[in-house]
């Protein structure tokens, strides 16, 4: 669980004020500069623009001065090790994620539940937190290229994904998918598989195979129904696509779960 330790949201301080702590502050610090810093590491110094990132790990120096006027956010907190690692995080170094406006407001969010403690606050303070670490995660993923016009794609990307896959029920062609991103089939494909790296046909049966796997429980729909809701227009391909991700047709998949269904009951 992470455990908020103190935290301040678009705090201002001197001009040019320094912060240095040699050893670190016993805990991890996240760091969101809203001016410019200069950060201090190994004898070297970078200037940090606004909009930028700092996850310091415990036992790290923290070294870091205002270039003019001082204004940034700021959490201490525990957590679990390896939060770098886990989340894709770079640690101990400025980074900058794209989607700053997400991250500012799960900021505010953790600082205004730290400050008025309402009731389940510390649930809420550590929902925030994965929540923010999963939100820089993606962000430094969805970054990945310096190209600023790749960056905006995987963004058109996203988009077009969230779409097709929330109308998975829907006969999609590649062609129609690769319209929603302005692109050729060819290109298309390519794109996708280097940004999700999996196919889109893969994406789509996934998400048709989990849709169904819900449908199965309604007993009002018979095996074909569910196929053809879930974007299927042939009851073989509903049936074989299943059995390989499933292990078993729709229809045994169905009844296991009447069964299960039955047997919950009876305990």
């Amino acid at each position: 669980m992470f455990q908020i330790h103190y935290c301040d949201y678009h705090v201002s301080e001197r001009d040019g004020e320094l912060i240095y702590r040699p050893t670190g502050s016993g805990d991890y610090l996240f760091l969101y500069f809203a001016t410019s810093m200069k950060v201090y590491r190994e004898g070297q110094m970078e200037i940090a623009r606004p909009g930028a990132c700092v996850l310091y790990t415990p036992g790290e120096e923290q070294h870091y001065q205002a270039v003019k006027g001082f204004r940034n956010s700021y959490v201490h907190f525990d957590g679990p090790p390896g939060l770098g690692q886990r989340y894709g995080i770079p640690v101990n170094e400025v980074f900058y994620p794209c989607g700053e406006q997400e991250t500012d407001g799960i900021l505010a969010r953790i600082h205004s539940e730290y400050l008025t403690r309402p009731e389940f606050y510390e649930e809420a303070l550590d929902a925030l937190m994965r929540q923010l670490m999963v939100c820089l995660g993606r962000a430094v993923h969805s970054r990945g290229s310096d190209n600023q016009e790749e960056t905006d794609l995987f963004r058109r990307f996203r988009q077009a994904r969230y779409q097709v896959l929330s109308e998975c029920g829907k006969d999609w062609t590649t062609e129609q998918m690769a319209r929603l991103v302005s692109l050729s089939r060819s290109q298309y494909y390519v794109y996708y598989e280097r940004f999700f790296n999996r196919s889109p046909k893969a994406d789509l049966i996934d998400a048709r195979i989990e849709k169904a796997k819900n449908l199965l429980t309604n007993q009002a729909l018979q095996v074909q129904q569910v196929g053809e809701l879930c974007g299927f227009t042939s009851i073989s391909h509903f049936n074989r696509y299943f059995k390989e991700r499933c292990g078993c047709p729709p229809g045994a998949y169905a009844a296991a779960k009447r069964q299960e269904e039955k047997d919950n009951k009876g305990k």
